[in-house]
């Protein structure tokens, strides 16, 4: 267990080091455009998604590049066959769950379809922009599960912390995202909850890839496509569905129960279809955990 605590004590003292050289590269460069404080940062902050994605694929390159010392090979970053086998459809699934989310915000009313954000003027501009965080936030959450679904549990193989290093893991997970972005309570549970639930699909498949496929899959139907805020950053998306805020009592337990302006992720709703996936995944998957080592 004290190798993998390493590995995150690491990986948080690298985000914390590479905000600080970001901060410095974009406050010099604005400056000396004349911007002001509050300007760069609210630029740096907008674009938070793109410095962590960066800075999650600079550290796990950094891991391939000292091997064997942290026995980081290439095969389990990426596997064609796992990518097609688990990834993809992982992602299809995770796409799907988040486009049912938005329709039955949609339809219970505490959410409005605006409609699709790109103009004709401006295509260029706004595809560039969308693939960026696309590829922001592909490369930070793939980046990421592998060192906190699979490299924390490679180097925890062999102890008797099964659940218990499932449980430590999903909740660095929350606060390292905590540490990363301006969170709220309630997302920092969600994400946690998500945290333990890709932590036991981990645990049986026995790599990161299901996991990471559908977890990807979600945030981006959510973000890239629906436009839903997402790590406390707004985005347009390809589309725009926007909450509707309301006064009356109804209203404030539509926000309850959707999340209101915080996005699915403070979502009660998201919170308890976790905890019942969680459920189902231990009684499921009870046999394979024990099978596989990871015990209580």
């Amino acid at each position: 267990m004290r190798r993998s605590l390493y590995l995150i004590a690491a990986y948080l003292v690298w985000i914390f080091v590479f905000r600080l050289i970001v901060l410095t590269i974009v406050t010099y460069l604005m400056q000396e455009s004349g911007a002001h404080f509050r300007e760069i940062s609210d630029t740096f902050n907008n674009n938070l998604l793109l410095f962590h994605g960066m800075g999650a694929a600079l550290f796990v390159l950094f891991l391939l590049q000292i091997n064997p010392l942290t026995i980081v090979t290439r095969h389990e970053l990426y596997s064609r066959h796992q990518f097609q086998r688990q990834f993809i459809p992982g992602w299809i699934r995770g796409f799907l769950i988040a486009t049912i989310f938005t329709g039955l915000f949609i339809l219970v009313g505490t959410h409005n379809y605006v409609g699709f954000l790109i103009q004709e003027e401006n295509i260029f501009v706004a595809i560039m922009g969308l693939m960026i965080r696309f590829l922001s936030l592909f490369t930070l959450i793939y980046c990421e599960e592998f060192i906190f679904r699979y490299q924390w549990f490679q180097l925890a193989r062999g102890n008797q912390y099964g659940l218990r290093m499932i449980i430590i893991s999903a909740l660095l997970y929350a606060l390292t995202k905590a540490f990363q972005f301006n969170l709220g309570v309630s997302q920092i549970i969600t994400i946690g909850l998500a945290g333990l639930y890709l932590g036991l699909r981990s645990a049986v498949e026995m790599n990161f890839f299901q996991g990471a496929g559908l977890w990807s899959g979600f945030l981006v139907a959510l973000n890239i496509v629906f436009s839903f805020p997402l790590f406390g950053n707004e985005a347009q998306g390809l589309l725009f569905v926007q909450y509707y805020p309301s006064e009356s009592g109804v209203g404030e337990f539509s926000r309850f129960l959707s999340g209101g302006a915080g996005g699915p992720l403070s979502s009660f709703l998201t919170g308890t279809l976790l905890v019942l996936a969680i459920t189902y995944e231990v009684v499921r998957s009870q046999k394979d955990l024990f099978s596989k080592g990871f015990r209580t």
